[in-house]
């Protein structure tokens, strides 16, 4: 759902540009926390992408750890990828010179 945020609205209005570089900055920068979620679990004496914040109780409302951060980093990182695809399709236009 949270990678449908970027590209559904190129698909509403695909004359729009996309700005490239804050595509760029949400894609690095979701690797990034990604990566950084996964080398903490790691020195923290377990191995790479153990449940940073423990696994809690089943049926709380705050049970998942550290899932929902990685889901989050994901979908960032996902979404912004298609973003930029789908604007360099759009930029490309169409490969026989018709209009729809």
């Amino acid at each position: 759902i949270l990678a449908a945020a970027f590209f559904v609205p190129l698909l509403a209005h695909p004359s729009s540009p996309v700005n490239h570089g804050v595509a760029t900055v949400v894609e690095a920068f979701a690797g990034a926390v990604f990566v950084v979620i996964g080398l903490t679990s790691l020195m923290g004496g377990g191995a790479f992408l153990v449940p940073l914040l423990g696994t809690g109780n089943p049926g709380d409302l705050f049970s998942a750890g550290s899932l929902p951060l990685l889901y989050l980093a994901i979908g960032l990182k996902v979404g912004s990828e298609l973003a930029g695809l789908m604007a360099r399709i759009a930029a490309a236009g169409d490969p026989m010179g018709e209009k729809a």
